[in-house]
């Protein structure tokens, strides 16, 4: 009963945006909108503490050792956001921070207990494609129709331009949300593709990827077709180059990654030179996401490396911003989780999706069948896609089917693969080791 109740709050969870289908309630003068999906969590969450509880079962994050250091990090970023109440300026959106955060630990935790076989993996994407097909279908309907049957009831004010362009977004909250999902569709479809066990079911995936692909480039999100293509590039690296070379790759590439930001942070200053005088010159352009940049890195500075704390960015754009953009998000999911939770859980941060990443292709090159092979490859490139994607939308804290999606990559992290098991663990216990 459990795991059949995981597959409907992962069904809901795809529902997408949980404005188009929710009950708003008052909370400390606060509107929340209470989901099918965030009821659901929240009570098999309690269900299962309960229940560990009253058959004496001992309450721990995980027992599979591949996975454990990735929940032990989610439960530290989530305490951590817990004590920045002590030192942020705005303790509503504090709370909203907390709550996103909690989505995702509970998430990962639910999905980690109750999916624990490639076949409970397979499942979830079979299941997650299904929305996805509807996400889509709603896409191609918006390009070819121009009516918006959900965006225009949730954001009257945009629908003149998503009309006039055709952009697609289904009940997205706008095009770059969607775009990502897009981008996890392609992958998604392609484990269905490999997997299927028949002809009309591959052609159904085939279907979905095109479809995917297409509406994706529809969109014109920038960051999301150069993630496409970074994907493939890690598709392919995957497959041709030794293993060795390609960890070396990957690590070489995030270490010089956290060798700029570091460098950035002793002196802003030369980043700064790049920017125009005058603040009118940009709107939403390339210079506007430098400057949230800047504002983001004056941030950890001012903090001492601590973070604004959990939900502060808006209030630090809006009031303490050192270059003038007009908006109050960073637009760079990299950017928000330094500059909100500072340096210590930004480089778990990275720690946890580099362990996840190499966890992906171990499980690739141990993988006996064409199920694992699908799925663990299509996940590494996914993970390695997301490096660009990430930075597409103002903020990934509040998109929740993402959370779901962590809980699922961190879910089959802690998968022993049937065949070849023993050289898995063994391998990633080395690994563990190393890092």
């Amino acid at each position: 009963m459990p795991k059949k109740l995981v597959y409907i709050i992962i069904l809901a969870a795809m529902t997408g945006n949980p404005e188009a289908s929710s009950l708003k309630i008052i909370i400390a003068g606060s509107i929340w909108n209470l989901s099918l999906f965030r009821f659901l969590l929240f009570l098999l969450f309690i269900f299962t503490l309960v229940n560990d509880y009253r058959t004496k079962k001992e309450i721990g994050l995980v027992k599979r050792k591949d996975a454990r250091f990735s929940l032990l990090f989610m439960f530290i970023w989530l305490v951590y956001a817990v004590v920045s109440i002590f030192w942020v300026k705005d303790r509503v959106a504090w709370i909203a921070g907390v709550f996103f955060l909690t989505v995702g630990f509970v998430s990962a935790f639910l999905l980690t207990r109750y999916l624990k076989s490639s076949e409970d993996i397979l499942e979830t994407v079979h299941l997650t494609a299904i929305m996805l097909a509807f996400h889509n279908l709603m896409g191609w309907y918006e390009v070819f129709s121009g009516n918006y049957i959900f965006y225009s009831r949730l954001f009257p004010d945009r629908i003149a331009e998503y009309t006039t362009l055709r952009y697609p977004v289904s009940n997205f909250k706008n095009v770059n949300d969607f775009s990502t999902l897009l981008l996890l569709s392609i992958w998604i479809s392609y484990i269905c593709w490999k997997s299927a066990k028949n002809n009309l079911l591959r052609i159904l995936s085939i279907a979905l990827m095109l479809s995917s692909t297409v509406l994706l480039f529809q969109t014109g999100s920038r960051a999301n077709i150069a993630g496409l293509f970074l994907s493939l590039m890690v598709f392919f690296i995957i497959k041709l180059i030794k293993k060795k070379q390609l960890y070396i790759i990957f690590i070489v590439g995030v270490s010089l990654l956290i060798v700029l930001i570091l460098l950035t942070l002793l002196n802003p200053g030369y980043l700064s030179a790049l920017l125009p005088h005058n603040a009118d010159e940009i709107s939403v352009s390339d210079q506007a996401r430098l400057r949230l940049i800047l504002n983001g890195l004056h941030f950890v500075v001012v903090t001492y490396g601590f973070g604004v704390g959990a939900g502060n960015i808006a209030y630090w754009l809006a009031n303490e911003a050192k270059y003038e953009t007009f908006l109050t998000l960073l637009h760079n999911w990299w950017l928000e989780i330094l500059a909100t939770y500072g340096i210590v859980i930004f480089l778990l941060y990275i720690i946890f999706y580099l362990r996840l990443f190499i966890s992906m292709v171990r499980k690739y090159k141990a993988a006996k069948d064409r199920q694992d092979s699908a799925i663990s490859i299509a996940f590494a490139s996914f993970i390695g896609g997301f490096l660009i994607a990430a930075i597409s939308s103002s903020t990934h804290m509040t998109n929740e089917w993402l959370w779901v999606l962590w809980g699922l990559l961190i879910a089959y992290q802690g998968v022993t693969l049937e065949s070849g098991s023993t050289t898995v663990t063994m391998e990633e216990n080395r690994l563990e080791r190393q890092i």
